[in-house]
């Protein structure tokens, strides 16, 4: 599950509402701007991980979901 924060976002609101709704699952939750997230896949690829499947916590617009293939996604070439 992902709280990813836009460029335009609020970081508190997006990370906020996503731990009232998900925060049970622990580490299960990750929340955080492009840079953060980037760093976050890139731990877990190293760590194996050859394919991620994202939720968005906050129900993303479909521009937040843009955003996110745009400089997260870019970054990890197949």
């Amino acid at each position: 599950m992902v709280g990813f924060i836009g460029q335009s976002a609020d970081a508190d609101a997006v990370t906020d509402k996503s731990w009232r709704r998900w925060g049970h699952l622990g580490p299960g939750l990750v929340c955080g701007r492009a840079d953060d997230l980037i760093k976050y896949f890139s731990r877990l690829r190293d760590q194996g991980a050859q394919r991620f499947y994202v939720w968005f916590a906050d129900f993303a617009a479909p521009e937040s979901i843009a955003e996110f293939g745009e400089s997260v996604i870019a970054e990890f070439p197949r």
